[in-house]
């Protein structure tokens, strides 16, 4: 792996419905980190798993709210992806 990019979850989304297939593929050989936008001022989360389906390697979360988003990372995480019901994340194709 030679590149990285780092995107906001809003310019990942759009990324991601305008080249789906492309941005997929970008993640096979490259690593992705998705960061929160700076317009969640009240620390919510939104769902990793979208970005996780999508290839993205790193989703960034707010620890300060103990939401569901932070609840399903931290479970696939501690467990393994393999383990948790529910949790199981394939890439899109």
């Amino acid at each position: 792996m030679t590149e990285m990019i780092s995107l906001s979850e809003n310019i990942a989304k759009k990324a991601i419905k305008k080249t789906s297939q492309e941005f997929l593929s970008f993640n096979k050989d490259h690593l992705s980190r998705v960061y929160p936008n700076a317009t969640r001022i009240n620390s919510l989360n939104y769902s990793p798993a979208y970005y996780w389906m999508h290839g993205c390697q790193m989703v960034a979360l707010n620890y300060q709210t103990n939401g569901e988003a932070l609840r399903a990372s931290l479970c696939c995480w501690s467990h393994g992806l393999e383990h948790t019901v529910g949790c199981h994340v394939d890439p899109v194709h």
